[in-house]
């Protein structure tokens, strides 16, 4: 189901795209000279033009999927001669002038080796979290805290400063905040593998994004392709994950000192997140078909049917929130 938070989101993730492709390196990224070697532009052609085309064809396919195939309309159709400018616009231009792109370019950098540092710190200290070494629970402890940095490092980079409750919903929509207030709701019980799993997914994908195009580009690419290919798998089971998680908390708040107000924390965090992700989608519906099955299959159950719609029903009309609100 489509959804103006879904929408909003793709929106967004398509935006992302862009400024990450347009922030990529080009000319030193050895796979892309490489691609532009065996190509054969017609005599006759624009070659910019065609560059161009060819730049977002490569780069859709080898890093980044969610870059849309066609170019903005700012770019595609450049104005061939601009009017000239009323001393009221011109006057207007000063008054606030954009950074250069030279500022522009060094601070896509700055950010983008930033991310790739928290990210890699991520990965090293989540994957020593996961085996029961001394100081395993150190381990969480400093990933978590990576992964947190991370994700306010890239949510701030997207929307920039909040100054309106309309940018802070906005912000809330994305994936970012979202996994910022999953880090939030976690910090407080105890370390647990199956959500050090969910922060992993996302900081493994970043990490092959970032890094291609700059260490021995060739053999990264060659080495991350089997992982990059399974993307949508592992990103789904992440979402299975999630959905599981609501059932260990509430297993481990019999257990002190866990306490059942992480795992409502965790439950209202996982209605966003079901508006907002169809990874999440997709597992809620998986859940329901398999109930409607065992209706089905076993026919002593279905006097609880009519039970599990309303319980279904309710739940659906309580995901229905407005995040703009």
């Amino acid at each position: 189901r489509s959804t103006p938070c879904y929408a909003q989101a793709t929106q967004h993730t398509h935006t992302m795209a862009e400024e990450e492709f347009r922030a990529f390196d080009f000319e030193h990224s050895t796979e892309w000279n490489e691609y532009l070697g065996n190509v054969l532009i017609p005599p006759g052609a624009d070659v910019e033009r065609a560059t161009r085309r060819l730049k977002r064809k490569w780069f859709k396919r080898n890093i980044n999927s969610d870059l849309p195939a066609d170019e903005p309309a700012s770019e595609s159709s450049p104005p061939q001669n601009e009017a000239p400018q009323s001393a009221h616009s011109h006057a207007h231009s000063h008054a606030a002038p954009s950074p250069s792109p030279q500022q522009s370019s060094v601070k896509r950098a700055v950010v983008r080796n930033a991310l790739l540092l928290l990210n890699l710190a991520i990965l090293v200290q989540g994957v020593l979290s996961l085996f029961p070494v001394f100081g395993a629970h150190v381990f969480y402890r400093r990933a978590m805290y990576c992964a947190m940095v991370t994700y306010i490092v890239s949510a701030f980079n997207a929307f920039g400063i909040p100054r309106s409750k309309m940018d802070l919903g906005q912000m809330f929509i994305d994936a970012n905040a979202q996994y910022l207030f999953m880090c939030v709701v976690m910090i407080t019980s105890r370390p647990t593998s199956a959500f050090m799993i969910i922060i992993l997914v996302p900081a493994v994908y970043q990490t092959i994004s970032l890094i291609k195009g700059k260490f021995f580009a060739k053999y990264i690419v060659a080495v991350t392709k089997p992982v990059a290919a399974r993307r949508a798998q592992a990103f789904h089971t992440s979402a299975i994950l999630e959905v599981s998680m609501v059932v260990l908390l509430v297993v481990q708040g019999f257990s002190y000192p866990q306490s059942f107000l992480v795992a409502f924390m965790w439950a209202q965090l996982l209605r966003i997140r079901y508006l907002c992700s169809t990874d999440i989608q997709q597992v809620f519906a998986a859940i329901n078909r398999q109930f409607e099955a065992l209706f089905v299959s076993i026919p002593m159950l279905s006097f609880a049917r009519p039970g599990y719609v309303r319980v279904r029903g309710w739940l659906e009309k309580l995901a229905r929130v407005d995040l703009r609100r």
